[in-house]
Order: structure tokens, then C-alpha cells, then sequence
């Protein structure tokens, strides 16, 4: 049984787990039907929900990837830079 919580977080995705057994769904999650089309922007999509089951599932917008980050500094880069040393 898969859940999927229906609240979006912040970056506009779902929550989702894939449950085992059959469980009492907890408030606030609903049950994606077995047969359903899972777009393949999933957990990033548009849900309908009716009596804590999703009617509908349509995709939504992935966020952007993130920007690299520069990598931290080694202790020669430090050392280097305090003595003035280029490459």
C-alpha cells in the first residue's frame, strides 16, 4: 500500500511511503489505488483526494536543481593563501 501525504512541503512534493500491510491510513495521508499512473515528476505532483484516497494525480513543476557549492578550502589552500603563495 502506498501513502502519500497530502499537504505539499515546501519545495511543492508529497511525502510518500510504501507500507507492507494494510494499515488504518493516519490523518492527513491518503492511499494512491494500485492501478494508478504514477506521473514521473512523483513525489512533485497535483493529488485530488476523496475520503483519504487520491482520485486523481496529474504532475506538477520539479524544483530546480540546486547549485553547486564550492568545496571547502583544504589546509594547503589556507596555508597557501596566508603566505601569499599562487599556483
Amino acid at each position: 500500500m502506498r501513502l502519500i501525504e497530502i499537504a505539499e512541503n515546501e519545495l511543492g512534493g508529497h511525502q510518500n511511503q510504501d507500507i507492507a500491510a494494510e494499515i488504518p491510513v493516519p490523518e492527513g495521508w491518503a492511499v494512491i489505488p494500485p492501478d494508478m499512473a504514477i506521473p514521473e515528476t512523483f513525489p512533485f505532483v497535483r493529488i485530488t483526494v476523496k475520503n483519504q484516497r487520491v482520485t486523481s494525480m496529474v504532475a506538477g513543476t520539479m524544483p530546480p536543481e540546486p547549485e553547486p557549492t564550492p568545496p571547502e578550502p583544504t589546509a594547503d589552500d589556507i596555508l597557501n593563501a596566508i603566505l601569499g603563495v599562487t599556483e
